[in-house]
């Protein structure tokens, strides 16, 4: 499984004066705040971790035997070969442990710092891509504990001087096509969406429908319509195989006005876009945004037994 750990990019939509852009912070705190970004741009990496899956119920071949197993991060093949990784997980690992281990400091960065984060499920069809992201049945996934933090964390910060909102998207690239699962439009006209950079430089994506919620259970909720609207199929090794690239978005957008010290008062009167009507006060606004991305499983067209769509749609997949 991989992971890009936080972009350190300034998030979309981002307003000067927040708090990757010290500029309007007090004299006192302006040595503090830039020695806080030095540190955290010394962290920031891709870090990639494999997880290992145990033999499925169309595996129970007693003659098996397990070509690959874990090490201390690292992975053996055949007990000579090693790959070492930033992180390794076994097959008695559950995905508790790979959130706690891997993910829960992104999730931190995007609902605390403002910083964006992305976390890549990657690798073979039916290894359990989705599984870990997801989750099944009463087992959780990635999607769920990421959210429940996020959501938690805004009510942890909540008072008088700050407001916070979270809103969801979810798309698709299906056969080289950027498509919203969540579009009402979508089934009657399935369009590829488009995406430019505005004149400020920010990137984004036409028309992509977000959707406003407040707790898991609606987020949850949005969730499962795109999944409704997924393009899924069925081959010789997965029952219920992606057809495409799926990303959920969870963007939190957050608003906190601050008491100024006297010093600052110029600055204020110099910028009127964070000028607050109180005086003395100005306001931060940011948006980070989570991106959860389950890429569809790389396939052998020998092995899935795919022909016509499925096969061409095996071949959009394996190029990326």
């Amino acid at each position: 499984m991989e992971r890009a750990l936080r972009s350190i990019s300034s998030p979309t939509n981002q307003k000067l004066g927040s708090p990757t852009n010290p500029r309007f912070a007090s004299p006192k705190s302006k040595k503090k705040s830039r020695e806080s970004m030095a540190n955290k741009a010394t962290d920031e990496s891709v870090k990639v971790a494999i997880r290992i899956r145990p033999l499925g119920s169309n595996s129970s071949n007693e003659n098996l035997t397990r070509a690959f197993r874990a090490g201390n991060n690292s992975v053996i093949e055949d007990s000579k070969k090693e790959y070492n990784y930033d992180n390794v997980f076994g097959e008695d690992a559950d995905t508790t442990q790979i959130y706690s281990e891997l993910v829960k400091d992104i999730v931190s960065s995007v609902s605390n710092d403002g910083l964006n984060g992305t976390i890549f499920t990657y690798g073979q069809t039916s290894s359990g891509k989705t599984f870990t992201m997801q989750g099944i049945h009463e087992t959780e996934g990635l999607i769920q504990y990421a959210g429940r933090d996020i959501f938690k964390t805004i009510e942890q910060q909540m008072d008088a001087n700050s407001e916070s909102a979270v809103k969801v998207s979810y798309v698709e690239i299906y056969n080289e096509e950027l498509r919203d699962l969540l579009s009402d439009k979508r089934k009657s006209n399935p369009s590829s969406l488009v995406i430019r950079e505005d004149r400020k430089g920010i990137i984004a994506i036409e028309n992509l429908k977000q959707v406003a919620v407040r707790n898991l259970d609606q987020l949850m909720q949005v969730f499962r319509v795109g999944e409704a609207n997924k393009s899924m199929g069925s081959t010789k090794m997965n029952d219920r195989s992606s057809r495409s690239h799926a990303i959920l978005q969870i963007t939190v957008e957050k608003k906190t006005t601050f008491n100024a010290p006297s010093e600052d008062c110029s600055d204020e009167k110099e910028n009127n876009e964070l000028a607050s009507p109180k005086k003395n006060s100005y306001v931060v606004k940011t948006s980070s945004t989570l991106n959860l991305v389950d890429l569809a499983g790389s396939e052998s067209v020998r092995l899935t037994g795919a022909t016509g769509q499925q096969k061409k749609e095996g071949g959009m997949i394996n190029q990326r």
